[in-house]
């Protein structure tokens, strides 16, 4: 789907109008109104039919080519997005988006660390003070969350466990797409996620198929926006770029995410909260800073 694009420019490009699309999945889930793995479910294989049809000339010959090894590295990715995917979506029932979003802001610090006891990937200097200072703003945000009724300890924990699977969901993808095309990885990821989510529907119990209309519909927005444009421009974008280039855009994610839901969901913001973002923010920025400077005045400037 995303194969012909191929240019540095248009990569930054994609990749931007992909973190937008991710924002926008917060809000998507509330308005789904559905069980957990419904949501997750639903949304990953429809996503995946849609990139089965779009781009079926490329995962045959995917399959085609795959050995064994690079394709259960796949089917492992598939397997933590799912994991990442369920936990981000039950969280989004207990906590508000902004708090969900601003903790998976901090997952940058994560996959560096993540890229250091995996890949061997020397981290940064200034590493361990960033982590620190990001680490303390994630408190203050469990801290407000805990103490917040409507939310709980199950929630937040949950949002935190599905920022360290979005971190290695991301190195998984560095790892696979340096020798695989994009649109077969891509199915690979989304049907093998699909899987782990239906078993887990059977499991449980959850419905299959008496859902509303109207979460039907979010099922469908989900698929194509968050799922298909932003997943999938992120799993395009991540061969082209520093695994810690993709992550760190990723924090746009709470600022737009938080945008939409004040005027759709009237959810408002809380000071401790918002100090704790900024914490965040900080501490990713410190870490990332020169990547950013360079990115901002590559794409600005030049």
């Amino acid at each position: 789907m995303f194969s012909k694009i191929t240019s540095k420019r248009a990569n930054s490009w994609l990749l931007l109008i992909g973190v937008c699309m991710l924002s926008l999945a917060g809000v998507m889930i509330k308005l789904a109104n559905a069980s957990v793995y419904g949501v997750a479910f639903y949304r990953l294989i429809i996503a995946a039919i849609i990139f089965a049809v779009i781009s079926n000339r490329e995962i045959i010959t995917g399959f085609q080519k795959v050995n064994k090894r690079t394709l259960l590295w796949m089917i492992l990715g598939g397997v933590i997005f799912s994991f990442h995917l369920m936990l981000w979506i039950y969280s989004l029932k207990t906590v508000s988006v902004f708090v969900a979003m601003i903790i998976m802001a901090s997952n940058p610090v994560y996959a560096t660390l993540g890229a250091y006891l995996i890949f061997k990937e020397k981290p940064r200097n200034n590493f361990m003070f960033s982590f620190v200072i990001a680490f303390v703003g994630t408190v203050l945000i469990f801290w407000d969350g805990i103490f917040d009724l409507k939310s709980g300890y199950s929630g937040m924990i949950a949002v935190f466990l599905s920022t360290l699977l979005f971190a290695a969901y991301v190195l998984t993808g560095k790892k696979v797409r340096a020798t695989t095309g994009s649109s077969f990885y891509i199915f690979i990821l989304y049907s093998s996620a699909a899987a782990v989510c239906f078993a887990g529907m059977l499991f449980t119990n959850a419905p299959i198929i008496s859902y509303s209309a109207n979460s039907y519909f979010y099922f469908i927005l989900l698929a194509v926006f968050p799922t298909v444009i932003g997943h999938g421009a992120l799993n395009h974008c991540v061969s082209s770029f520093k695994a810690s280039t993709v992550t760190m855009l990723t924090l746009l994610e709470p600022v737009i995410g938080s945008v939409i839901a004040y005027f759709i969901l009237g959810e408002d913001i809380s000071s401790l909260s918002a100090f704790g973002f900024l914490l965040i923010i900080f501490g990713v920025a410190l870490l990332f800073k020169k990547e950013f400077f360079g990115f901002v005045k590559e794409r600005l400037w030049n």
